[in-house]
C-alpha cells in the first residue's frame, strides 16, 4: 500500500495555481499596454492622412469649406439668383457681468453661438442715458463683448443696463442689470 503525502500534493497544486494566475496577469498588463500604444499610433496616423481639415468660419458665419457651386474662389457666398439672403437672428446677451469697480463701469455680454453683428450698452439714470458700441469678439468657447466706461463719465446712483446685440435692423436685448455707482 502506498501512502500519499497530501501536504506535498497541495504544494504542488498551490504552486500551479499560483504561477497560472500570475502569468495570465503578465499576459493582461502586456495586452492592455501594447493596446493602449497601438491606439495612439493608429490615432497618430489618422490624424497625419484625414483629409477632413478644421472648418474655417468667417466672422460672419460664413462657412467657406462647404462644397457649393455658388463658392466663389475668395471665399464668398453667392446665393442663387431670385434667392432671398437670409439675415442671421439676434442672439439675447447674457450679461456676465456688470459692475462698478474702483475706476470705471465694467459690462461684459456673452454670446454661445453668435460672431457676427455688434453690442450696443445702453445706461439709464432717470433723464441721463449713456450708450457704447463694441465689437463682438472670440473667446475660448464663446463670443463675447465688452465696456468699460471711465467712473469720471459715470454718476453716482443706480444704472440699468441692457446690452443689444444688433445684425443690420435686427436686435435682441439682454434681460436689465441693475448697476449701483457710488
Amino acid at each position: 500500500m502506498r501512502i500519499i503525502n497530501r501536504n506535498s500534493s497541495n504544494k504542488k497544486i498551490f504552486i500551479i495555481l499560483g504561477s497560472v494566475l500570475l502569468l495570465s496577469g503578465v499576459i493582461v498588463v502586456v495586452l492592455f499596454v501594447t493596446s493602449g500604444s497601438q491606439n495612439k499610433r493608429l490615432t497618430q496616423e489618422i490624424d497625419n492622412t484625414s483629409s477632413v481639415k478644421e472648418e474655417q468660419v468667417k466672422p460672419d458665419n460664413t462657412n467657406t469649406n462647404l462644397p457649393n457651386k455658388n463658392n466663389s474662389s475668395d471665399g464668398t457666398f453667392e446665393p442663387e439668383p431670385g434667392t432671398p439672403t437670409p439675415q442671421a437672428a439676434p442672439e439675447k446677451a447674457n450679461l456676465l457681468r456688470a459692475e462698478a469697480t474702483g475706476t470705471a463701469v465694467k459690462v461684459v455680454a456673452t454670446f454661445q453661438i453668435t460672431s457676427s453683428g455688434y453690442c450696443e450698452l445702453a445706461m439709464h439714470n432717470g433723464s441721463t442715458t449713456i450708450t457704447r458700441n463694441a465689437q463682438i469678439v472670440v473667446g475660448p468657447s464663446y463670443f463675447s463683448c465688452s465696456f468699460s466706461i471711465p467712473l469720471s463719465e459715470v454718476q453716482a446712483g443706480s444704472w440699468t443696463s441692457t446690452v443689444t446685440h444688433k445684425i443690420g435692423s435686427a436686435s435682441s436685448s439682454s434681460d436689465a442689470r441693475v448697476i449701483e455707482v457710488n
